[in-house]
């Protein structure tokens, strides 16, 4: 499990493993005040425009980007 702060993961595009669009990262749930326990991912072309991701599927935080390990 990566070790994420929340400046590192708010805002960002949410990105599937493949590349593929799955929103943006508009807030996130905490362990603490700075270590991340799941993110909200909003995909407002969904029916449901919200998804909770545990942090345990992030694959990775780049600098525009937050790799998810779901589809």
């Amino acid at each position: 499990m990566l070790t994420i702060e929340p400046h590192m993961v708010l805002g960002k595009a949410a990105r599937g493993p493949q590349g593929e669009d799955l929103g943006e990262v508009v807030d996130v749930g905490l362990h603490s005040y700075s270590r991340v326990k799941f993110l909200l991912v909003e995909d407002k072309t969904r029916t449901v425009p919200i998804r909770t991701v545990s942090v345990d599927e992030v694959e990775g935080v780049a600098a525009d980007r937050v790799t998810l390990r779901i589809r």
